[in-house]
């Protein structure tokens, strides 16, 4: 009695044997120069993703270390993450800051902001009023000329990217 139709003939030892394998792939170059990113202005039909070097872990925007923090874009920068603390996803105590939520905040000259962020899942509830809420609050920080935010999930959020303040404060400690 047949009860999912044909048999399949089993691989044999020569069949495995005779198989083309795969070409491998060439390791990056870490000293390689990285292309230019996009221009801040551009569409958001192409979100930014975070890069990595490789062999590198992600690393959130809040556990990141900047060099230009007394200059006027990193003062900027971290009047954003002030402004970013006091977003919060309603199902979870804690700002999307400190959550791990904003990958990115990307300042040009012309003070043109990129907030690359993603949500805790894609099926987020707040996926349709969260991104639009922090573009807002971002365009309204003072020194800011216009926001636009790109959510990705690439890569996609897990517990690990949330801070230490993120990890008390939910008792994960």
């Amino acid at each position: 009695m047949k009860l999912f139709g044909s048999r399949t003939k089993a691989k044999s030892r020569r069949d495995v044997e005779a198989a083309p394998t795969p070409e491998p792939k060439p390791e990056p170059n870490p000293s390689a120069p990285t292309p230019p990113s996009a221009s801040i202005a551009s569409t958001e039909s192409t979100p930014s993703t975070p890069s990595t070097s490789p062999g590198e872990s992600f690393l959130p925007h809040h556990a990141r270390a900047f060099d230009d923090a007394d200059s006027e874009i990193g003062r900027l920068r971290e009047s954003i993450a002030n402004v970013l603390r006091a977003c919060y996803d309603p199902e979870i105590p804690v700002n999307i800051y400190e959550l791990g939520l904003i990958y990115d905040i990307k300042i040009d000259d012309d003070r043109n902001v990129e907030i690359v962020m993603t949500l805790t899942s894609p099926s987020c509830p707040v996926a349709g009023t969260l991104p639009p809420e922090v573009e807002g609050r971002v365009r309204q920080t003072d020194g800011v000329a216009s926001a636009r935010v790109a959510v990705t999930w690439d890569p996609p959020w897990a517990m690990p990217m949330m801070s230490e303040i993120a990890r008390v404060d939910l008792n994960m400690m």
